[in-house]
């Protein structure tokens, strides 16, 4: 789980999302980024019910989203705000390939530090 700093709270998030800088895209995953938002970078993982219908494969594909930023949030740049958007193809995509088209997009995005 995501330490409560490192979270997007909900009055901050119709905020962010309105005023993201950069969007970026991957087959599964999209990524909006507002710079210069909070002290360290901070995440938001949606999970539209387009993907599936049922709550347990959505709540799988957060999780799974979250351990990897979890995993590495030392190599997050600050002072940016990140929403990952999960797109319906990426319930049937391994966890391996998730880690790897996140990183890419991570490294695309320039959020990650190298």
């Amino acid at each position: 789980m995501l330490p409560y700093e490192r979270r997007i709270k909900k009055e901050g998030f119709e905020l962010i999302r309105k005023v993201f800088k950069r969007s970026y895209n991957s087959l599964n995953f999209s990524l909006k980024v507002a710079y210069s938002t909070p002290k360290k970078s901070c995440f938001a993982v949606v999970v539209p019910s387009l993907v599936s219908k049922k709550a347990t494969v959505r709540n799988k594909l957060r999780r799974r989203v979250k351990a990897l930023i979890l995993r590495h949030i030392d190599n997050f740049k600050d002072n940016c705000a990140n929403i990952v958007y999960i797109r319906k193809n990426a319930a049937d995509v391994s966890s391996r390939d998730t880690e790897k088209e996140l990183l890419d997009l991570f490294y695309k995005s320039g959020i990650f530090k190298k």
